[in-house]
């Protein structure tokens, strides 16, 4: 079976992974299947170039990962995606300093925290003055 998870880009780090603005088509991601998602022209909002680009799958872009480079993927959804994550990464075979993973999520950074211990696994946090502000 194929994986569902795909890398889509959200230019505003707080906003909700939709379709909207790079495929004119207003979809939650995480509700539609791969097949529908492969579908849309996510590079025409972009330039003449770019028409008829997919949004990839995280598979397809952990193999882009170059030599001494490091991918840094955003979980936005929930503790669900830790076995397909743990998964993919195996089956990647890219060193663990390749990649990290972040999120929003204390609850969903610490299972993927339990399920790949040598992952490097980031809470994103918002620090205001004297105060610490989960996000």
């Amino acid at each position: 079976m194929p994986s569902r998870s795909t890398y889509f880009f959200s230019e505003t780090a707080r906003s909700s992974p939709y379709t909207k603005k790079v495929a004119g088509v207003d979809w939650f991601v995480k509700e539609q299947t791969l097949v529908e998602l492969k579908a849309l022209d996510v590079g025409r909002w972009k330039a003449a170039q770019w028409v008829g680009q997919q949004i990839p799958t995280l598979t397809e872009v952990l193999t882009t990962i170059s030599d001494g480079k490091r991918l840094f993927i955003e979980v936005k959804c929930g503790s669900d995606i830790v076995p397909e994550l743990k998964s993919l990464l195996k089956t990647a075979q890219r060193s663990s300093c390749e990649t990290a993973v972040i999120g929003l999520s204390l609850e969903t950074m610490t299972s993927i925290k339990r399920a790949l211990p040598a992952i490097e696994v980031y809470l994103v946090a918002e620090q205001t003055q004297d105060t610490l502000t989960l996000c």
